[in-house]
């Protein structure tokens, strides 16, 4: 699943980064999205910083709660110049994606 929207806060913290995101669902209606990703270690070896998601749109590709809940686990994030990042808490050797 693949949602787009602005991060109102980041919890960076171990031993996983959390973020709440408003996202404009397509009947017009705001959902804020409670997101869960790896830890803040990981992020700031791969140059990921909370900095570069504030103030703009963000779209993360997500693993979605079962219960419908809008909760989920990142997988990708794509900031708004393209860059992408692998942001899920199970990291392979090229954690940044592009």
């Amino acid at each position: 699943m693949t949602i787009t929207g602005n991060v109102t806060e980041v919890t960076w913290r171990n031993p996983h980064t959390l973020l709440s995101m408003d996202v404009t669902e397509t009947d017009g209606k705001n959902t804020t999205w409670k997101i869960e990703m790896g830890g803040p270690a990981n992020l700031l070896k791969s140059g990921f910083r909370k900095e570069d998601i504030f103030s703009r749109p963000i779209t993360l590709q997500v693993w979605p709660a079962r219960d419908g809940s809008p909760t989920a686990a990142a997988r990708i994030i794509t900031l708004p110049n393209g860059r992408q990042f692998d942001v899920h808490d199970t990291f392979t050797d090229n954690f940044q994606t592009k």
